[in-house]
């Protein structure tokens, strides 16, 4: 069983908007709802699970019942941090999930997820316990032993930028 972990638990505090960022509608429709509809048509991914930011359990139930969302089994509470989100989920799948099942953890507020990398962070998990998606990155990057100052320059080719899905 796959099931899609999406973590949904924080307020966009830096958008400054009324509402969290994830309930922010794009084109009529909240980016929750496109971040689910990625994983809701992927055959691959069984159910999902959301780590919700409190207070909005019942909106997210109202747009995924609209959307047509079928495999959103659960909806928990989020945390103080994107780990303790998580956290609170993996607890709630914990006498649910077998060993060999997959987690696919994935940001809400990233709806651009493509089918292919889903299907990639899915087949990874299968062959080697886990996997993630990651892109190199473009930017210098440097060191610093104060942090303010650049101390040395880091390699770009010697590092990647790890985004979500995670399994």
């Amino acid at each position: 069983m796959n099931i899609a972990l999406i973590l949904a638990g924080g307020s966009g505090s830096r958008t400054e908007q009324s509402i969290p960022k994830q309930f922010i509608s794009i084109y009529e429709k909240p980016i929750i709802i496109y971040t689910l509809e990625a994983f809701q048509s992927h055959p691959q991914v069984d159910y999902m699970i959301v780590s919700c930011i409190d207070g909005w359990h019942d909106v997210l139930k109202g747009y995924a019942l609209a959307a047509g969302i079928t495999k959103l089994r659960w909806i928990v509470g989020g945390g103080e941090n994107g780990q303790a989100s998580a956290r609170n989920a993996l607890l709630t799948l914990e006498d649910t999930c077998k060993e060999e099942d997959i987690v696919i953890i994935h940001d809400a507020v990233r709806p651009m997820i493509s089918q292919e990398i889903i299907t990639d962070c899915i087949a990874k998990a299968k062959q080697y316990g886990s996997g993630l998606s990651a892109i190199r990155c473009q930017e210098t990057i440097m060191r610093t032993e104060d942090g303010e100052a650049g101390h040395i320059g880091i390699d770009r080719n010697d590092i990647m930028r790890v985004q979500t899905p995670q399994a």
